[in-house]
């Protein structure tokens, strides 16, 4: 494994990794000053065939976003003999449920031993502090992030809903309310929290494990500014 501090990167090879992650993207556009803090608390991570991203059942602050390669999850440990319960594509965001509330990793993730390298971008999520505390995060970056994390999950439950309509926790999804109050402001965030936490927890009760490949991973980060701004 090797870990680089995001300053120590040219700016060919920020602008590289930026063209994968539209939300880091946005939030640049926005606001330079959001974007460097965040960077501060982020690493470049390459790794070899194997190596373990994270562990099931560990706790964590750490949201991914895998750049080049693939990565595999698995229900165990993810040692060899194993088979993988579904592969993590470039552009995909994953580790995200575990910054919800008391939340597990759900999974373990590990390089796929079938390709020569993957990198990611790590960003520690400790650095959000309290949610309405914006000393060091902005109140717009949080809204992104919280808007992201909150489509993604309500996306993966569609997918969900559309394969077993007639499942129990179908109905608890028509239970989670909208927002229908003024945007861009604190009250959204903090409902965006709660939705989230929510829907997480509507996912991760769905079959009452994480043995369905559907489970474990989504395209978030691919949503367009368009989406971030909705």
């Amino acid at each position: 494994m090797q870990v680089s501090e995001i300053n120590e990167l040219d700016n060919d090879e920020i602008d590289s990794f930026l063209s994968r992650i539209p939300l880091y993207r946005e939030i640049r556009s926005r606001d330079m000053e959001q974007f460097e803090r965040l960077m501060r608390f982020s690493r470049r991570i390459e790794m070899e065939p194997g190596e373990l991203v994270m562990r099931r059942g560990d706790k964590g602050t750490w949201l991914y976003f895998l750049l080049v390669g693939q990565l595999a999850a698995y229900a165990g440990t993810g040692e060899s003999g194993e088979d993988p319960l579904n592969y993590i594509s470039p552009g995909e965001m994953f580790g995200d449920l575990a910054l919800l509330g008391a939340f597990e990793r759900r999974v373990t993730v590990r390089t796929d031993r079938n390709v020569r390298r993957a990198v990611l971008l790590a960003t520690d999520f400790g650095c959000f502090g309290r949610l309405t505390d914006f000393a060091l995060v902005s109140l717009d970056t949080k809204l992104a992030f919280y808007r992201l994390i909150a489509k993604g999950i309500r996306w993966r439950l569609e997918l969900k809903k559309m394969e077993q309509p007639d499942h129990p926790l179908a109905v608890e999804m028509r239970g989670v309310s909208l927002f229908n109050g003024p945007v861009d402001t604190e009250e959204e965030l903090q409902f965006l929290h709660r939705q989230a936490c929510e829907l997480a927890g509507i996912l991760t009760g769905w079959h009452g494990d994480m043995s369905r490949p559907d489970m474990l991973s989504y395209s978030a980060a691919r949503i367009s500014s368009a989406a971030l701004d909705g």
